[in-house]
């Protein structure tokens, strides 16, 4: 859900500017920069950039500066933008018309995707619940649950922690685990999880 540039927090903003001139979507970000910074010569100043005009952007395959922190900053602004409005009319409609159930947000799939950072504060905001795929793994030894985030052997526990944190304390409910076992009698060779020898 957070588009084909899932590397980072912002790839809603990159996938937006990817699209054509006159998408919806693309007008919105641009009036949204305009609104921002009022003047083109602002925008260029900031970001550390050479656009001719507001209009220009909506050419633009892709948007980028010098200023790589403002640059970011903006970019997650505009994502956050996105996901507000996403996670808030979606629970609004839903509790209009069936005010008597949880709503349990989009399920995430993972814990560690920096994209997810501007999503989870809002799904923390207007869901009940916030619930993920979590494909982690055991040390078969030890019997430890642990994840690899920002390249480190982590512990679940803590993990789940910081991510609860980040929702603002919201509920936080794992909706999809497993372990794929090599004496299933099927190839095991496709879909998430920790292969292990046994059933």
């Amino acid at each position: 859900w957070w588009g084909k540039s899932a590397a980072n927090a912002y790839g809603l903003f990159e996938d937006t500017m990817a699209k054509p001139a006159g998408h919806s979507a693309k007008i919105a970000l641009v009036e949204w920069l305009r609104k921002r910074y009022k003047w083109v010569s602002s925008f260029n100043r900031d970001w550390g950039a050479d656009v001719a005009s507001f209009e220009q952007m909506l050419e633009l395959t892709e948007l980028t500066g010098s200023n790589t922190e403002w640059v970011k900053k903006d970019k997650i602004d505009f994502v956050r933008l996105i996901v507000d409005r996403y996670f808030r009319i979606g629970s609004e409609a839903i509790r209009k018309h069936d005010p008597n159930h949880m709503i349990l947000g989009c399920r995430f799939a993972g814990l560690n995707n920096p994209a997810y950072l501007p999503a989870w504060e809002a799904a923390g905001k207007y869901c009940d619940i916030v619930t993920t795929n979590v494909y982690e793994r055991v040390d078969l030894t030890t019997g430890e649950t642990y994840t690899i985030h920002k390249g480190k052997r982590m512990p679940l526990s803590e993990r789940f922690k910081a991510v609860n944190k980040v929702t603002g304390g919201a509920p936080f409910w794992v909706t999809e685990w497993s372990y794929p076992s090599y004496d299933s009698g099927l190839p095991c060779k496709h879909g998430a999880g920790q292969r292990v020898d046994t059933q």
